[in-house]
């Protein structure tokens, strides 16, 4: 607070020493053959502007032991500003024609914009990686919420949720005409409602945990999703979609076996894709409800007669 009213005393005495100056030469003047005289008062406003940059670097240096260790470069800089200020302003005493006062400007300028500029853009640049990783570390953190919305918690396949979303791209591949070979087969677990009034819904929970194992032996679980308490449904696309016949009679192999051997039992029912005659996904997927259900009836049959 010293050094800054002590700044603005000294601003206001050169000035009014200037005006004084004008009418009667205390500090320089210049006679009518051009040369340069010097007065008392020009060193005076030297030497005092020398103390001041001397007395400012002195407190800076003293406010590097309270502040802390990130600023002390910043405050260092500003302090060499001032000491170099102060030794040029005593050299441009001892010898007028000499541009020290330049020369001094020129130096603690450099030293000011080496220490405090270049610094200032480390930390910008510091600054911008520490919001860019914590950018990243947000859309990881959006990215693992929709990978948790997305995933069904009992089964650990894809949830409804992300079953809503997969129709949407495919009605709008079918509308743009762009969807390629395309099926799709919807399961259906028997029994769940009397597992879960017999023997209780943890009972319930291993059943699925079962049939959700037994369908990913045959189709992978990133194209398996869980609708409903005990409906599933694949997606068909790709390799599944080409090999869909024999993976599917595999399948219905197993589940014939567990009727006899009252393993866990699941109806399936297929449809594949019609271009220009499937307007939107639903219809796809009513039809393969619809088999599911004959399935499902069938096996029912099948567990009666052997039970």
């Amino acid at each position: 607070m010293i050094c800054y009213y002590s700044g603005i005393v000294y601003f206001l005495f050169t000035l009014v020493i200037l005006v004084i100056n004008i009418f009667n030469p205390i500090v320089f003047s210049v006679d009518q053959q051009g040369m340069y005289h010097i007065y008392l008062f020009r060193a005076v406003l030297l030497i005092i502007q020398s103390i001041l940059f001397f007395a400012s670097s002195l407190y800076l240096l003293h406010l590097m032991k309270i502040v802390d260790k990130n600023m002390h470069l910043h405050i260092l800089a500003r302090a060499m500003f001032g000491l170099i200020m102060a030794v040029m302003l005593l050299l441009h005493m001892t010898y007028v024609p000499a541009p020290f006062y330049s020369i001094g400007c020129l130096i603690a300028t450099c030293c000011y914009y080496k220490f405090i500029v270049e610094n200032l853009k480390d930390d910008h640049y510091q600054e911008l990686d520490r919001l860019l990783r914590k950018e990243q570390e947000y859309k990881k953190q959006i990215n693992n919420i929709e990978l948790i919305a997305n995933t069904d918690p009992l089964t650990d396949v894809k949830s409804a949720r992300a079953y809503s979303e997969a129709i949407s791209e495919i009605d709008d591949l079918i509308l743009k005409d762009k969807l390629q070979e395309f099926g799709v087969i919807v399961f259906d677990v028997n029994n769940l409602k009397s597992t879960n009034d017999k023997y209780g819904h943890k009972m319930g929970d291993i059943l699925l945990m079962t049939a959700t194992r037994t369908i990913i032996k045959y189709f992978t679980d990133n194209d398996l999703y869980r609708i409903g308490g005990d409906e599933f449904v694949v997606m068909l696309k790709g390799k599944q979609f080409t090999n869909r016949k024999m993976i599917l009679a595999d399948f219905e192999t197993e589940i014939e076996n567990n009727v006899k051997n009252k393993g866990v039992i699941i109806a399936s029912g297929i449809s594949i894709y019609r271009p220009r005659q499937d307007t939107c996904y639903r219809l796809i997927f009513e039809r393969a409800d619809l088999r599911m259900y004959d399935c499902k009836a069938l096996l029912k049959v099948m567990e009666q007669s052997y039970h």
